[in-house]
């Protein structure tokens, strides 16, 4: 107290006033206007609080009243603090019953949180029910009688005291499952069985061996076709194709809209984790009919002249003579001095190698080491190197005039299209229609690399896959492009009047899972040339690998094929 405030009398005649209490309370139930005490009021928020629980009861019980079942739910809501204890029970103030005493032999039972107890699924001659307005009990003989205290307890703990007696099924059916789930009772969890591992294990290693005969079969077939590659490599390339088919047709089931982009992840990963095997298997299959066929197809018919095959023969010899005073042979490796500085650069670290824009790390050189993919930096960054070289070249009049697109500037195309892309920006320095080739490296669900381009002088859209598979989106989203930009700079459409989707029927292919990325660089870099076919194969990778390193770690490209 105040030292300054005069203390009032004890024997004085006036009242003492009470402490001061705020106008947004209310005294608790049961205590008097006159003699009420600070701590027998109730502030707005208790008042709110019991507002709701009165609305809560009744809305209880008129659901149960109308669609039937136990009204002996929790009164109070999950997030709600426990009532005072000199405030009675809710359901006692409003049907003025107080409810009885627990009993003191045993500890009071906590209620489940559902609306329904669960159903005991026995004979209507060993239970007597009895039924109270909207309310109906299951009360069985000897048999502990559902809880019907105010504290909670899980479904779990009561279905387990029932353990005793073996003539009660205490199972419930999926729909008590369904609806107790739904109004959140943790319901027991199913156990598997006791052999379900092993019978995966089995089951797997089952699938395994066939899939290693169909491999081992397809295999020797595939030997008789020209493949030159391991076993290993074959295994490699039968799931890599199983995964591309498999993550293109989601793709192609799925609309490309950015509302339902979880839905679409979610979709693209269990069409992955689920559909692999199968997918794998259905490849398997479909490889091995086509080889077989293939096989057992009949030679074609014997020439009628015995000299057609002579005349042949000496044709051929001809053509290959002229080819090769053309054009060399196609180099299997380095010379001797470039081959050991290869095996110096891999071995540095800390390096970091420049080409305009384009960086490559030592991390990222080390991908073209064997039987690994290319990220982005190293197919921009051999991009960038044949973009420079085209600039270099631009006063010569017999080089092509190029211009390459980044790996980025196709996932802005297909996810966010011309307009909101803002790709409009990418050619604001020069004027896309006066080059001769430009070339896009296209990103496939980040998991395949593929090259495609528009030939300006040729009058023609080309794709180029290693694997061989159907691309006709990348020509449909390459023509719309083609449309928006001449419309933006020439605010016309375009003229496809005399256009192609080029397609070359011997694209060199893959041998395995993880090459595609080599191929789609040495695609970009032939056409730069102007040149009509490809000189490589599968034969040729490793030797194409080790020359990008050369390639990249000198800042320039060979002119040594």
């Amino acid at each position: 107290m105040n030292a300054r405030k005069r203390p009032a009398p004890e024997d004085s005649l006036l009242p003492v006033r009470q402490a001061k209490v705020p106008r947004t309370t209310t005294l608790r139930p049961g205590s008097s206007n006159e003699k009420a005490s600070p701590s027998q009021y109730m502030g707005l928020g208790a008042r709110w609080a019991e507002q709701f629980q009165t609305i809560w009861v009744l809305v209880q019980d008129t659901a149960c009243a109308l669609f039937g079942g136990s009204s002996d739910a929790p009164t109070e809501p999950h997030a709600q603090s426990p009532p005072s204890p000199s405030a009675p029970p809710i359901r006692s103030r409003l049907t003025g019953n107080s409810p009885p005493p627990p009993s003191s032999d045993r500890p009071p039972l906590q209620r489940p949180r559902s609306t329904k107890q669960p159903s005991l699924r026995s004979a209507p001659s060993q239970s007597s029910i009895s039924q109270s307005g909207s309310r109906t009990r299951v009360q069985k003989t000897g048999l502990p009688s559902p809880p019907t205290t105010n504290s909670t307890v899980s479904s779990s703990e009561f279905s387990g005291s029932l353990t005793g007696y073996p003539e009660v099924d205490v199972a419930l059916d999926r729909a008590a499952k369904g609806k107790a789930r739904a109004v959140g009772v943790q319901m027991p969890k199913e156990r598997e069985h006791i052999y379900a591992r092993q019978h995966q294990k089995a089951a797997r290693k089952q699938w395994d061996s066939e899939i290693d005969g169909m491999l081992s079969e397809l295999f020797e077939l595939k030997k008789y076709q020209g493949f030159s590659s391991s076993l290993n490599d074959l295994r490699s390339l039968v799931e890599y194709q199983a995964k591309l088919e498999s993550l293109a047709r989601v793709e192609s089931s799925l609309l490309p809209s950015r509302s339902f982009s979880d839905l679409r992840e979610r979709s693209k990963l269990e069409a992955q984790k689920s559909g692999e095997q199968q997918a794998k298997e259905q490849f398997l299959k479909r490889a091995l009919q086509k080889a077989r066929a293939t096989l057992a197809s009949p030679r074609p018919a014997e020439p009628l002249t015995k000299g057609f095959d002579a005349l042949r023969a000496a044709q051929q010899a001809k053509d290959k003579a002229i080819e090769t005073r053309i054009r060399p042979p196609y180099p299997t490796q380095l010379p001797p001095d470039d081959d050991a500085e290869v095996d110096k650069l891999l071995r540095k670290r800390g390096m970091v190698w420049k080409c305009a824009r384009e960086q490559v790390s030592e991390t990222d050189l080390s991908r073209l080491r064997p039987a690994q993919w290319l990220n982005d930096e190293i197919i921009n960054f051999y991009g960038a190197m044949i973009l420079a070289r085209s600039e270099a070249n631009k006063e010569n009049p017999k080089s092509l005039k190029v211009h390459y697109f980044s790996s980025f500037f196709w996932s802005k195309l297909k996810t966010t299209g011309y307009e909101k892309g803002r790709l409009a920006k990418w050619t604001k320095a020069f004027d896309l229609f006066q080059k001769d080739v430009v070339l896009f490296p296209v990103n496939h669900n980040n998991a395949h690399w593929t090259a495609a381009a528009i030939n300006f002088k040729k009058k023609r859209i080309e794709s180029y896959d290693s694997m061989g598979m159907d691309r006709s989106s990348v020509y449909k989203l390459l023509r719309e492009y083609l449309n928006a930009e001449h419309k933006n700079k020439k605010h016309k459409e375009f003229d496809f009047s005399g256009w192609t989707d080029h397609v070359l029927e011997d694209t060199p292919q893959q041998e395995n899972g993880f090459d595609c990325g080599v191929f789609t660089c040495q695609f970009l870099e032939t056409l730069s040339r102007g040149e009509e076919g490809f000189p490589f194969t599968q034969q040729h990778m490793p030797y194409l690998r080790r020359r990008m390193v050369w390639e990249i770690c000198n800042g320039r490209l060979r002119e040594d094929t």
